[in-house]
């Protein structure tokens, strides 16, 4: 019996030229896309770099002004092409910048750059997309820093002496000294020495120059190794207030506890703070140690602060006038092109994180603030824009961050696959909201919790700040 032979692929062998091919298919791909890529770019960056030398010959043959448009110099758009430019005359030295985009690839050259770079210049839109209309998006440009608080309290922590502190009720043998025994903060704090015939209300005292209706808080740090009778509290006189106010007491022993106490002067005068003891007469030569003194114009006590630190994240810290002898600032930096909107809150530019290059703009929630955030104001013509935003929510901050604008002819409308709030924390989040101006106006656009927050000390983070024009609510355009 005769049987034929049959030839052909195996499964096997099939998989493997399949396989093959896609290996093939993919190197092919990635050459092609990496070719389209490297022809991008060189088609962008001689663009800039051909119409820079047309605008720096014009500057030569036109006394060093650089053209008003690009139509001076007979550059126009043309195939995948595009152009954007703006210079200044009116300044000295005078500038210009041009931004060249080759389908989906920008590079600009301006007066501070002598080849192109991959980019935009400031205000031109990116890699094809459209131009943000907001000033300093990414929160890179710093103004003079601003003081956040102030410590009132003279020589706070006792590093050196006992400058601005005395003795009250405390007898004969009463006296104040520096320790290094205990210390809450630095090396050292102030130990008070109870003397005989001590009585209620004895201790040591500082105080400030207070003004008529505000409200001071004070606190310090204090260790008592044996039970002061009574215990202890803080206690405000002065004319400032008129009388005598006591705050609540504390019997803690071996340990170190904060004591706090608000008050409102009535009068523009002296403020005496005390930390005083509650009752009975047997703690003759009994030691107390006081540190971290912190007085401050609020209605809280906040994180004890001196100027012998020098910076803690976003903020710096200085004496006001002689170290250890003065009061203190803290200080952050300064946030261009952008407005505070409520009171209670700072404003800042932050190195603690960001999206977009090396800042973002922190809103630092000081007091109970009603709405607090911060906005841009900005000018536009009747027409659809799309406010977008990202921000970060402190981990713990309960609150809603949303986006609006306000103004005469403006409409804010819902999005369609983006947010326009958020309450996620503790991670970026990207906010857009369709807006529509009916008429040529100004209009203030807000990153703010939309309600009264009432917790203190809490932040949230603000990065990408962009508002451009048309609707992309659902698609990439900044």
């Amino acid at each position: 019996m005769f049987t034929a032979k049959r030839t052909g692929f195996t499964i096997v062998e099939l998989l493997i030229v399949i396989v093959v091919i896609g290996i093939l298919a993919a190197i092919t791909i990635v050459a092609y896309n990496g070719i389209q890529d490297k022809t991008k770019h060189s088609a962008a960056k001689s663009a800039a770099s051909q119409v820079s030398k047309k605008i720096l010959l014009y500057a030569v043959e036109n006394n060093d002004a650089y053209p008003a448009d690009l139509q001076d110099i007979s550059i126009a758009a043309s195939g995948q092409t595009s152009y954007q430019y703006v210079s200044d005359n009116t300044v000295s030295p005078r500038t210009y910048c041009v931004t060249a985009t080759f389908q989906n690839v920008s590079y600009y050259q301006s007066t501070t750059q002598l080849t192109p770079v991959p980019g935009a210049c400031s205000g031109h839109g990116l890699n094809g997309l459209p131009p943000n209309l907001a000033a300093n998006p990414s929160f890179e440009t710093e103004t003079t820093p601003v003081t956040t608080r102030t410590n009132l309290a003279i020589n706070p922590s006792f590093e050196v002496n006992t400058t601005g502190w005395s003795t009250v009720n405390g007898g004969t043998g009463a006296a104040v000294a520096t320790s290094t025994t205990q210390a809450h903060t630095g090396s050292r704090s102030l130990v008070y020495t109870y003397g005989d015939s001590v009585t209620q209300d004895s201790g040591p005292v500082g105080n400030i120059a207070a003004t008529a209706g505000v409200t001071y808080s004070v606190s310090a740090w204090v260790y008592a190794p044996a039970a002061i009778s009574g215990g202890l509290r803080i206690m405000v006189f002065g004319a400032a207030i008129g009388n005598t106010e006591r705050g609540t007491i504390s019997a803690t022993t071996g340990s170190w506890v904060r004591l706090t106490y608000t008050t409102t002067a009535s009068a523009t005068g002296t403020l005496t703070y005390a930390i005083a003891k509650g009752a009975g007469t047997a703690d003759t030569g009994k030691l107390l140690y006081i540190d971290s003194v912190l007085v401050e114009a609020s209605s809280a006590a906040g994180y004890y602060f001196s100027g012998a630190s020098s910076s803690i994240g976003d903020f710096s810290y200085a004496w006001s006038g002689t170290t250890h002898s003065s009061a203190s600032t803290e200080r952050a930096p300064g946030l261009a092109s952008y407005s505070q909107n409520g009171s209670g809150l700072v404003r800042m530019r932050s190195a603690e994180r960001s999206t977009s290059g090396n800042y973002s703009g922190r809103v630092l929630v000081t007091t109970a603030a009603t709405n607090p955030g911060l906005f841009q104001v900005l000018t536009l013509q009747p027409g659809t824009y799309t406010f977008i935003s990202k921000v970060w929510i402190e981990s713990g901050v309960s609150a809603n961050v949303a986006l609006t604008a306000q103004g005469t002819g403006v409409a804010v409308g819902s999005t369609t696959g983006f947010q326009g709030s958020t309450t996620l924390q503790g991670q970026w989040v990207e906010l857009r909201r369709l807006i529509t101006v009916s008429v040529v106006t100004n209009l203030n656009f807000y990153v703010y919790i939309p309600s009264t927050y009432t917790v203190v000390g809490a932040s949230f983070w603000v990065d990408d700040f962009a508002v451009v024009a048309g609707d992309c609510t659902s698609s990439a355009c900044y």
